[in-house]
């Protein structure tokens, strides 16, 4: 996307006599191609996380396969949640280069809103849904694995691990609603603004 073009479009629209439309104000667009870039490298490092942990669900597989059904399932799901999370989190990203926003202001405040909401519920649904997932495929992993202990390690060390994974969840899903707290529903609150504005002028 040409953020320029954008930016000329937002300063040059007008309607009627000595009427102009409300710009948008260069900080607001900084700070929505702060937001781009945070995402598009925050997906790169998923990314580059994710493909080494294919590596090690791939060499799990190739070693447990046949160890019992549960152990390969649970690869199987945890491979199939890991590609599932990479597209929704590419899927975040606000604006692509192939496509061109310059044409109508009110399309471009659209698509960035959408863009905004649907990184909100990725936080507020798509990732403790992610947590609970991931842990129930773990869970079975290990219990698959562990069949030669005793029920009392295999307890032990399956509530550890949930224990572990809701900690680290908990933590990590309030820090990263806290963050949206601060950019991203301050963002939307002044593209509504913008929009609303636009719209009583058009009308």
């Amino acid at each position: 996307m040409n953020f320029e073009a954008i930016k000329q479009d937002w300063k040059t629209l007008q309607a009627g006599k000595g009427m102009k439309y409300p710009v948008m104000e260069e900080t607001l667009l900084t700070k929505i191609e702060r937001l781009q870039a945070k995402i598009i490298f925050q997906n790169l490092l998923v990314s580059i996380a994710f493909g080494l942990t294919f590596m090690v669900l791939g060499w799990g597989f190739s070693h447990f396969r046949n160890h019992n059904e549960m152990v390969a399932g649970s690869i199987i799901g945890m491979g199939i949640l890991l590609i599932l999370t990479m597209f929704i989190f590419w899927k975040r990203v606000l604006f692509w280069r192939n496509r061109d926003f310059g044409a109508a202001t009110i399309r471009f405040i659209d698509i960035a809103l959408r863009k905004l909401r649907f990184n909100l519920q990725v936080t507020r649904i798509f990732m403790p849904l992610y947590g609970l997932f991931l842990t129930t495929m773990v869970v079975l992993y290990e219990w698959g694995v562990l069949t030669g202990l005793s029920m009392q390690s295999k307890r032990l060390i399956i509530g550890g691990t949930i224990m572990f994974n809701l900690l680290v969840f908990t933590i990590g899903i309030y820090r990263r609603r806290r963050k949206d707290e601060q950019q991203i529903v301050p963002l939307m609150e002044e593209l509504l603004s913008i929009r609303s504005t636009l719209t009583d002028t058009t009308s």
